[in-house]
């Protein structure tokens, strides 16, 4: 398996949650070492260009995971409906807090806004999901349908509908599906 990284999540912050997933009813962690990490980031870029300019040092591996673990938490409360583990909302603001809001003015009446500070890739990835929470539909934001299955995405489809990762993940849960009620008869 050369590439296990999953990219359907739509923004970077899901992608990111996304090196957790499930294989064969158990979760897997795509990110087991700072190599894998490095890996992650060369892949993601692909899809991400955001990502192309930040650098995840070594050291900073364990505060990624435990970021990547406060990231899933409060999204899926958001999907839940609850309020987000306050523990969580410090990680990634501990982190915001590294780096400080700062304006440009890209054009006559344009303006753009970034974050900016030490980066090591975690700040790029805290400031992604603040976007995410802020500024963006949070009613589009899912976690797969399929029972076995972990992955969040963003639904950017026009009727809002989407409800899978993707449509393997959807005739995999259509196909137990089936085969439950089959059984159950």
């Amino acid at each position: 398996m050369s590439n296990p990284f999953v990219f359907v999540g739509e923004n970077v912050a899901l992608d990111f949650v996304n090196t957790e997933i499930m294989v064969r009813n158990q979760p897997r962690d795509l990110l087991a070492s700072p190599a894998d990490l490095h890996v992650w980031k060369s892949a993601a870029q692909v899809y991400h260009p955001e990502l192309s300019t930040i650098n995840f040092d070594d050291p900073v591996f364990q505060q990624a995971i435990t970021l990547r673990g406060a990231i899933r938490r409060i999204l899926k409360s958001v999907i839940k409906a609850e309020s987000p583990p306050s523990s969580d909302m410090e990680i990634l603001n501990h982190i915001l807090a590294a780096g400080h809001l700062h304006l440009e003015a890209t054009g006559v009446g344009q303006f753009s806004q970034r974050y900016i500070g030490k980066e090591n890739g975690l700040l790029t990835l805290a400031t992604v999901t603040a976007t995410l929470l802020t500024q963006y539909d949070l009613s589009r934001l899912h976690q797969c349908k399929n029972e076995r299955c972990i992955l969040m995405f963003y639904d950017t489809t026009k009727s809002g509908t989407r409800r899978w990762c993707t449509p393997d993940c959807q005739n995999r849960a259509r196909s137990i599906e089936h085969y439950q009620k089959r059984r159950g008869d």
